[in-house]
């Protein structure tokens, strides 16, 4: 049987919709409310409750006008019967549950309310998604409408859910039918009876905002698993809801038959488990832990636990895992800031076998006192490979004079800074590539004021001139195209000769 004639049999048994569904698709789900009026007419409707009246009525109406309705009182708006009003459809989707015998159909309609005609609002239905729900089989149905390329049909997807509102082929427009709301009065009914009636669980959904998407995961996953039943009448909600969200569960069993096997642990962590509420990670995280370990964990030290699964190699090079994470909750810090003191405490080569330097009384204390150290060291280490790298450029290309100019290799990191300061330019962070030999950094001066910036050349490792500038990033005037010509002239005719 295809998928289309299945769908076509379901459709044939299933019962019709409960009785209050058009009243509560026109009461709650339709939003807004208008008088619709003609002069010409001398009449007026309300599109709420559909009662009719003369324009004596409404002798102050006017177009896009709020006002109310006499008879039902409901807050509306006027519109003028000339106007088209096909802008005013409403679009919306609606989940049905209903069930007959023991199974449970679920219908999902795409809704579109419109206001073209003198009265009431059209609506127009379109089924979209089917369900149908035993407890030996849950199966779920969606349909795809017809598009350029092929007709309408029907397919079978393997993992149940609520599909998400078309967007057509406005891609990236929020989906007209984007609000899906579900019809809850018949819904005690549908779970007491049919394969539904030991999931039934009102406070639960109360407490969890259940809505379409929760309750169609709810239901295809509870009659699925048993594990899901045994999890919730026992107060493991955060388990329950991580399934029903569509999250991966990898430390639950969900074949298990009881709680021990579905949560992998003896009974005598269940109590800690519940009282934690411990979601999918939190329970991966404490499975892992040792029996003495177990017993100690907090909520608080287990976020960290959780936060940190990145570092735990890392941090494990001096420390246990746990134990770095009950040090970082008992100081109140985040566990990376532990992580990175312990790294730099042993870039500085400090002895991390000490108690007191491997668990600093203040965190964030020590951390900054490392950080300072290792920004020193750093910088000293930056300066003896700058003064290298340096010493080998001003050997290469000494200074240079040419009538009122001359030029000159940057010789330290506080030169750059003072030479980006006093001109308004980044060289400032060019201190790195000259190290790395990527660039070459000059200063250009005026011979009688060779204290004060001008200007700054920048050259590549192959002594080609990249870019030349003066305050706040100006070009090179006549005089210093000039000397700067003259001078690569000068530095290129050399490097042939070297050639040669």
């Amino acid at each position: 049987m295809s998928v289309e004639e299945e769908v076509k049999e379901y459709l044939k048994k299933m019962p019709p919709a409960p009785a209050g569904v058009e009243r509560w698709i026109r009461k709650e789900l339709v939003e807004h409310a208008y008088i619709l009026y003609s002069r010409k007419a001398n009449e007026a409707v309300c599109t709420r409750c559909g009662r009719k009246y003369t324009m004596k009525r409404f002798p102050e109406a006017r177009h896009n006008i709020l006002c109310s309705c006499p008879g039902c009182g409901t807050k509306a708006e006027y519109k003028a019967a000339h106007y088209g009003r096909k802008k005013l459809t409403e679009q919306f989707r609606i989940l049905l549950f209903t069930h007959r015998g023991k199974t449970v159909y679920g219908t999902l309609f795409e809704i579109d309310a419109d206001f073209k005609s003198f009265g009431k609002p059209q609506i127009h239905r379109w089924l979209s998604a089917l369900y149908v729900f035993t407890e030996k089989e849950q199966k779920y149905f969606k349909h795809h409408p017809g598009g350029f390329w092929n007709g309408e049909y029907w397919e079978q997807p393997k993992d149940i859910r609520l599909p998400k509102a078309p967007t057509g082929y406005a891609w990236g427009r929020w989906s007209k039918y984007e609000r899906t709301e579900i019809y809850t009065e018949n819904l005690e009914a549908v779970f007491t009876k049919s394969c539904l009636k030991y999931h039934w669980a009102p406070d639960f959904f109360q407490r969890h905002k259940f809505g379409p998407y929760k309750y169609t995961r709810y239901m295809a996953q509870s009659l699925k698993y048993q594990a899901v039943e045994l999890l919730r009448k026992a107060g493991f909600e955060e388990l329950v809801m991580e399934r029903v969200r569509g999250y991966g569960t990898g430390s639950l069993y969900m074949g298990g038959k009881n709680l021990t096997s579905v949560l992998r642990l003896p009974k005598r962590w269940h109590k800690k488990i519940r009282e934690l509420n411990m979601g999918d990670l939190d329970l991966k995280t404490f499975q892992r832990l040792g029996e003495k370990e177990k017993k100690e964990v907090t909520r608080g030290l287990l976020d960290e636990l959780r936060a940190a699964k990145l570092y735990e190699e890392e941090i494990e090079q001096y420390v246990s895992f746990f134990a770095a994470a009950r040090y970082a909750e008992k100081q109140r810090k985040q566990i990376y800031l532990y992580r990175d003191y312990l790294r730099m405490a042993s870039e500085l080569g400090w002895d991390l076998t000490r108690k007191r330097i491997l668990y600093p009384d203040n965190l964030q204390r020590a951390h900054d006192e490392v950080m300072d150290l290792r920004k020193e060291q750093r910088e000293e280490i930056a300066t003896e490979k700058m003064k290298k790298q340096v010493e080998k450029i001003v050997k290469e290309l000494p200074e240079f004079r040419a009538g009122e100019l001359l030029i000159r290799a940057a010789r330290s990191q506080e030169e750059l800074n003072r030479e980006s300061q006093a001109l308004t330019h980044c060289v400032r962070s060019y201190g790195e590539r000259i190290i790395n030999g990527a660039c070459m950094i000059f200063f250009i001066r005026k011979t009688a004021d060779p204290d004060t910036p001008f200007y700054t050349l920048e050259l590549n490792k192959k002594k080609e001139l990249v870019q030349c500038r003066g305050d706040h990033n100006r070009g090179m005037t006549e005089e210093v195209e000039t000397f700067v010509n003259l001078w690569l002239a000068k530095i290129q005719k050399k490097e042939k000769k070297e050639v040669a």
